[in-house]
């Protein structure tokens, strides 16, 4: 292994799950997230032996993930669009991991943690929270070994 991961790559960002509480506003205008899957974009990582263990250094940048809320209310529907919630929300659940103000976000090996299969490497980040337990989350960065680069 000479310890260079290829680059640049993007890879598919996909929403699992989003849920936002309805905070009563549904019960007057019921409403619909319209989301748009966006993708992952690697522009600098390392992938190196350190004694026993695997060293893994990834930066990268969410990209093109969308989302817009559609409200149909009495007085008609309403468009609300790129409200960047996941954006946002990602960048709060994730401030110590930012490395600038353009969103792009360093994960090193103390979140890596090296599995030794299909799924060479994954970063898991359980019960975050922002804004005084407001916003939670929970983050899952997974890591495939595709030989051949297939």
């Amino acid at each position: 292994m000479d310890g260079r991961l290829v680059q640049p790559a993007q890879m598919p960002l996909t929403h699992k799950r989003y849920d936002i509480v309805d905070a009563g506003i549904g019960a007057v205008c019921p409403y619909q997230h319209v989301l748009t899957n966006g993708t992952l974009d690697l522009f600098d990582s390392y992938m190196r032996i350190n004694h026993n263990r695997l060293d893994i250094s990834t930066k990268v940048n969410p990209w093109g993930i969308d989302e817009h809320t559609i409200f149909s209310c009495p007085q008609g529907t309403f468009d609300l669009q790129s409200l960047a919630h996941w954006r946002t929300l990602f960048m709060y659940l994730h401030q110590s991991e930012m490395v600038d103000n353009q969103m792009v976000y360093l994960f090193t090996p103390e979140h890596w943690k090296y599995t030794g299969n299909q799924i060479l490497a994954e970063a898991i980040f359980s019960g975050r929270t922002a804004y005084s337990g407001f916003l939670t989350g929970d983050t899952w960065l997974v890591m495939l070994h595709r030989p051949g680069g297939n």
